[in-house]
């Protein structure tokens, strides 16, 4: 290969002749300059401080060691440019983006690694910017630079939609990761600043088995170690996590989707499983949790195909999970929607103080569950919840619409609608509130509809039960409020439906409920099997009248 012209050389001929061409070199006076199609090198160290416009057919190589900077306005078609092993700089330039192609990207070509191109433009600019069309990479894309930021956009090719997307050329891996591998010394280390806006991350193989659900297999976005990072409008696909965050701070993910319909490279999916969003605790960087003021607004995820899981989870919080806010979060046709995992074993530590605090979910979209829409389990004393109107539909053989075991703390839902009749009529049996050895629970305005089993609580304490409950024709298995071995609590249900689809309204199982205050004034009898004498029934006798039963009390009974 011919060595190129030396571009130091030109440029200072045409400073010290404007308005002349020098060689391949036009120095335009006020408008910068202008370098015709050819080959041009760069051997040292070389700054331009004018505005450059580079005719279509410039290459130019800048040698090993070197480092060529602009600190103008560069303009140059989106084709190959730059060459060499050495550095280009734009970073203090005026160009609004970078683009891969200036070193050698080719979209929609799955035999070229762009790989090396999206590295190169992203560490010479802030902002790189790609069309919308395939970029094949042949590993993970790893940002670490602060202050960096990758926007796609769409089009329209063949009568379709087309969309930037980034597809990694094999099993294993991350299509990409934001931050280091490692804590670099707490949140003041951290990178930040990055963004990712309307991108797909994809696969071009089926992905590889493996990788636990707590950690998350290979993803299509992994950020850890980040703070004041944005993730917008993006698409993944095909991958064992759609989303890992992990030491991540005070950032935000915006209309983010995630789907699996493929199994996995072995085809097999026994055991295998699929999370859309995780939001790992694991992490200990002297924050409240594995992550701190993470912001998830308005994402979705969802299955199809055929992708042979054994379990599949919408978003999961395993660990400390404090300081995160879930909102407008939708899933459908997943084993599980939104799981929250706590740190009840550690008991009195500081990490089960801090830890599972400060998480609120706000107005989910669970459908189509097939195990349970949402559960909270082994929360340590010190969690505190709240979750605002859910809507949780499940389908026939589901456990729950809302599951709660094994922790304490203090957890409030208020309002939303648990939808169970597809899952009655289809001859499942799943609980609409099913909460089991758990302290705290705070359940105000639920709305129960169609669920053979609304709600069940066994060997709880502390909670308080608010609800309507209505069965317009499916016949219930238990009562509408069945309470086993529960202490110190109450319970206000509204319980209506159609004729004699309850065998109670309200029901304490055996003897060993103890301190529990019940309302049935909202119970209808019409809706009853033996009317208003099985409003209330303790172990297996009514409660005829208001005041104490044992230890309990009732209020709202009707002789």
């Amino acid at each position: 290969m011919l060595r190129g012209i030396p571009l130091a050389g030109l440029l200072a001929a045409a400073e010290a002749a404007p308005g002349a061409a020098v060689g391949q070199v036009l120095r335009v006076p006020g408008a910068g300059i202008v370098l015709a199609a050819g080959s041009y090198r760069v051997d040292r160290d070389m700054t331009v401080t004018g505005d450059v416009l580079l005719m279509p057919g410039v290459r130019i190589d800048v040698a090993r060691g070197s480092t060529l900077t602009f600190t103008g306005d560069f303009q140059a078609s989106a084709a190959p440019v730059f060459a060499g092993a050495g550095r280009v700089d734009l970073n203090v330039s005026r160009v609004l983006t970078a683009r891969p192609e200036w070193w050698g990207a080719v979209a929609g070509d799955p035999r070229i690694d762009c790989l090396p191109a999206l590295e190169a433009a992203i560490a010479a600019h802030g902002c790189v910017a790609l069309i919308a069309a395939d970029y094949h990479i042949s590993a993970t894309l790893r940002i670490a630079l602060p202050g960096r930021r990758i926007e796609g956009r769409t089009g329209s090719a063949g009568g379709r939609t087309t969309v930037s997307r980034l597809v990694l050329t094999r099993a294993d891996g991350d299509v990409v990761q934001v931050g280091p591998d490692r804590d670099p010394g707490g949140p003041g280390a951290f990178v930040t600043g990055i963004v990712l806006h309307q991108l797909e991350l994809a696969r071009s193989v089926a992905v590889a088995p493996g990788g636990s659900l707590e950690r998350g297999g290979p993803a299509g976005l992994r950020v850890q170690y980040a703070v004041a990072c944005r993730f917008e409008n993006l698409t993944s696909v095909e991958h064992a996590a759609g989303y890992v965050m992990r030491g991540v701070v005070r950032s935000f993910l915006r209309n983010c989707s995630a789907y699996r319909s493929r199994p996995s490279a072995d085809g097999a999916g026994a055991g295998e499983g699929f999370v859309g969003f995780l939001f790992d605790g694991s992490a200990d960087f002297g924050l409240a949790g594995g992550n701190a003021s993470l912001y998830v607004d308005e994402c979705v995820v969802s299955t199809g195909g055929v992708p042979r899981l054994a379990r599949s989870i919408g978003a999961y919080l395993p660990g400390a999970f404090a300081d995160i806010f879930l909102t407008r979060f939708e899933m459908a046709t997943m084993t599980d929607g939104i799981v929250v995992d706590g740190l009840a074993s550690e008991g009195n530590s500081r990490r089960a103080r801090t830890g599972n605090g400060d998480l609120h979910i706000t107005a989910p979209i669970l459908d189509s569950v097939s195990h349970a829409g949402l559960t909270l389990s082994r929360l340590s004393p010190y969690g505190v919840v709240d979750v605002i109107d859910p809507y949780i539909a499940v389908v026939p053989g589901s456990l729950a619409a809302i599951h709660v075991h094994d922790g304490g703390g203090m957890t409030t839902i208020t309002g939303g609608q648990l939808i169970g009749w597809g899952d009655a009529d289809g001859g499942g049996n799943a609980v609409g509130v099913h909460a089991v050895n758990a302290a705290g629970l705070s359940v105000r305005g639920l709305k129960i509809l169609g669920h053979r089993r609304p709600v069940g609580l066994t060997g709880c304490r502390d909670f308080d039960i608010d609800v309507a409950i209505h069965n317009p024709a499916q016949i219930a298995s238990q009562a509408a409020v069945q309470l086993a071995a529960c202490d110190r609590g109450t319970v206000h249900a509204r319980v209506t439906g159609g004729a004699g689809v309850f065998p109670q309204g309200v029901r304490l199982d055996g003897q060993a409920n103890n301190h529990v205050a019940v309302e049935v004034i909202g119970v209808n009898p019409a809706a009853i099997a033996g009317g208003q004498a099985n409003a209330l029934v303790w172990d297996r006798t009514p409660v005829r009248a208001a005041g104490a039963f044992g230890t309990n009390q009732a209020t709202g009974v009707i002789a």
